[in-house]
């Protein structure tokens, strides 16, 4: 059992990877000519100037970097026959998507080598989990506000308060299973669905990492997208921290 449990924490892992990954894209141009760079070379710094990512440009100059974390970056770029240019500093909130021109010259100076042509935050689940805590229709939210304030030991810590919500003991290695209705709720992690195998919540995500928590108590009241599995004893989401 456990051995089935830690052979699914890789692709578990995975996807809140990518849920949290900021992306760059853009296009490597001839300042000149305006025309694309292919094969060009052109790195994710950070504020620092250190070396994060590095990627080679397709024929149509065109090119896509994917930071880790939100924060402050700049791009480096070159290519035989071309200044090798650093741009000014770039700020990536989460889960945005910045779309670039930069444009490298022959000549000394290149007055604005970088241009950001549109800044958009991308959608995706935890948007979601933010507006359905504002508007708190149905179910039991838990943000981070409330995180911060009650300052909890554990992750199921912030349940304990919620109605319908029981806490077993689990009997071998601490911690508590989590009930609703008697039974175990459907559980979800960054929009991924997780079967526990024996583990707990607190195996599984720190209340140091969390950014929030909706608890349903059946299939009338989650989102229509977390109720594929069966969610008759409840649902419960879990959010994890973007910085």
């Amino acid at each position: 059992m456990w051995l089935r449990a830690l052979l699914l924490l890789p692709a578990f892992l995975f996807s809140t990877q990518v849920l949290a990954a900021q992306v760059i894209r853009g296009n490597l141009l001839d300042d000149e000519t305006g025309k694309p760079i292919g094969s060009g070379t052109v790195t994710l710094l950070t504020r620092d100037s250190i070396p994060q990512v590095r990627i080679s440009t397709d024929t149509a100059g065109a090119f896509l970097l994917s930071a880790a974390r939100p924060g402050s970056y700049r791009l480096g770029a070159e290519r035989l026959g071309f200044i090798t240019t650093i741009s000014p500093p770039l700020t990536l909130s989460a889960r945005d998507t910045l779309d670039v021109e930069f444009r490298l010259s022959t000549r000394a100076v290149v007055l604005e080598p970088l241009v950001v042509t549109s800044k958009r935050r991308r959608a995706g689940p935890l948007a979601d989990f933010d507006e359905r805590a504002k508007q708190r229709r149905f179910g039991t939210f838990v943000t981070r506000a409330d995180i911060e304030q009650r300052q909890p030991f554990t992750t199921t810590d912030l349940l304990r308060t919620i109605p319908g919500v029981q806490l077993i003991p689990r009997a071998l290695g601490g911690g508590h299973h989590v009930r609703m209705r008697d039974c175990a709720p459907v559980v979800y992690i960054d929009g991924v669905h997780v079967r526990l195998l024996g583990m707990t919540i607190d195996d599984l995500i720190s209340v140091h990492s969390l950014e929030g928590i909706e608890v349903y108590r059946g299939a009338a009241e989650a989102p229509a997208e977390y109720t594929v599995h069966n969610p008759g004893c409840g649902v419960i989401l879990l959010w994890s921290r973007i910085d």
